[in-house]
């Protein structure tokens, strides 16, 4: 009799420890998960990408007309390009707020203003909606614009990403996409999206004019296929607890954490 009431007491104790691992994996499948988290949104994950909110320029309001820039954006120059600094505004086109950057042999970062946590090991994809005009850069390469995606751990640049590019022209463009993706590092933790305009090194600014319309940021979704544990079952004697590992199938589905 003591045996059977053992064999109970060991099944009670397994059942309800694996009823919790079961939802969570159907939880995890579904299209809004409520017990992920993680830093990363399925959404855009840029604010104001749109550049429709403004705000004070502060300590930069010398490259902006009339002091103001949109809100989460930040305007730079290289200070060894032997250029002059850039002069940007923001205009409107059909009740939409847009950035006018005007270049005078300028190495200028058109950039997010701080960097974006993501996943490591995942997929991203970056777009700017830019038209230029007479843009120029005496660089061999001829990449008078290019869209640069930084890898980073905390601040230390890992990787630098150069997914598009506008070549020298006379006239001005019909507005293009500048798009590209990246697999983030096993150890970048975030990323800093930039627009540079001419090279990075001395001589080798952009002169021209170059207008933004909007730069987007989205992650991949990488489904969560399944949750493999260790050890499959566990026996749990009254009053005491133990701990489970988990393994996430793919290892870079987008939701890393179960709760």
């Amino acid at each position: 009799m003591r045996k059977i009431l053992n064999l109970v007491l060991v099944i009670c104790l397994i059942v309800p420890l694996s009823i919790p691992l079961i939802e969570n994996a159907a939880i995890a499948n579904s299209e809004t998960p409520s017990n992920l988290n993680s830093d990363v949104s399925l959404e855009e994950l840029l604010k104001n990408n749109e550049l429709d909110e403004s705000e004070a320029a502060g300590n930069f309001a010398s490259m902006w007309e009339n002091g103001q820039k949109p809100a989460n954006w930040d305007l730079r120059n290289w200070a060894n390009s032997g250029g002059a600094n850039p002069q940007a505004k923001l205009i409107q086109d059909q009740e939409k707020n847009m950035v006018q950057i005007d270049l005078n042999k300028t190495v200028g970062f058109f950039q997010y203003y701080s960097s974006i946590p993501v996943n490591p090991n995942s997929i991203y994809h970056f777009n700017a909606k830019v038209k230029t005009k007479d843009i120029q850069t005496p660089h061999s390469s001829k990449n008078a614009v290019t869209l640069r995606v930084e890898q980073l751990k905390d601040s230390t640049v890992l990787a630098r990403n150069d997914l598009a590019f506008i070549k020298n022209h006379s006239g001005e463009s019909d507005w293009v996409n500048l798009s590209g993706s990246i697999t983030t590092r096993s150890d970048t933790n975030h990323v800093r999206v930039i627009l540079i305009t001419g090279q990075v090194s001395a001589g080798n600014g952009s002169t021209g004019t170059i207008w933004v319309d909007s730069l987007s940021m989205k992650p991949e979704v990488v489904s969560l296929e399944s949750i493999t544990m260790a050890p499959e079952s566990l026996a749990i004697p009254k009053g005491e607890s133990s701990e489970l590992n988990y393994t996430l199938n793919p290892k870079n589905t987008t939701f890393q954490e179960v709760e």
